[in-house]
């Protein structure tokens, strides 16, 4: 997992804002077949529609990485 410290409040595109046990903010790359377009404290990355794979990619920053399964 890649871990990046966050301004306040804050996460960039295709990644979600996390907290440790300790309430220290950081940054988790989105996981694969999930995206996030980067917003104040989004704590989770969205999930791809069913039946929508970003085939295989991680930290994606928007719903057109999102393509139909073959």
């Amino acid at each position: 997992m890649l871990v990046l410290p966050l301004l306040p409040a804050v996460n960039m595109a295709g990644y979600s804002y996390e907290l440790t046990s300790s309430g220290v903010a950081y940054a988790a790359l989105c996981p694969r077949n999930t995206y996030s377009p980067g917003m104040k404290k989004q704590r989770a990355c969205v999930p791809c529609p069913t039946a929508f794979t970003t085939n295989g990619k991680t930290g994606q920053m928007s719903a057109n990485a999102c393509s139909e399964r073959r």
